[in-house]
């Protein structure tokens, strides 16, 4: 296995994550979203603050994988 195998093997393995992580912040921001739309204003923004840090580490991920991209 070459360098360039490995680095394509974890940049994939890390956009397979990301995918997966996205999709449960997308289910999350829908829950808040019903939360919103039965009135339950605190609910839904105790919901999605829920978000916050898997954003932040979805943009590391991210940041990853063009740096993965870039020195390869």
């Amino acid at each position: 296995m070459t360098s360039s195998d490995i680095t394509n093997s974890t940049i994939q393995a890390i956009l397979r994550q990301i995918s997966a992580d996205c999709n449960k912040c997308a289910e999350t921001a829908q829950e808040a979203t019903s939360a919103m739309a039965a009135g339950h204003r605190n609910q839904a923004i105790g919901t999605l603050l829920a978000i916050e840090a898997e954003l932040d580490r979805l943009a590391s991920l991210k940041a990853t994988v063009l740096a993965l991209h870039r020195s390869a």
